[in-house]
């Protein structure tokens, strides 16, 4: 097994190894300090990068989906401040 990622084929890190990405979603909560604790976790088990979603629920879907189904509103708790 090589000891190093070949070059273009997997994100990297300068020395050629893998660089692994926390997914954490919209598991915030809308908490900015969860938030940092996703980040400082991450880089403890060896992340070098952290992914969070972000989006407005009123700009994602359109007007005639959220009228159509309440449900999707529900989401608006998932967005970050």
């Amino acid at each position: 097994m090589p000891d190093r990622v070949q070059e273009n084929r997997l994100p990297a890190t300068p020395k050629g190894f893998p660089l692994f990405v926390a997914e954490v979603s919209s598991n915030h909560h809308r908490d900015m300090q969860r938030c940092l604790d996703f980040i400082d976790s991450a880089g403890e088990i060896g992340c070098g990068a952290v992914k969070f979603q972000l989006f407005r629920i009123r700009e994602l879907f359109a007007a005639e989906a959220l009228q159509s189904d309440p449900k999707f509103l529900k989401r608006e708790a998932w967005e970050l401040p």
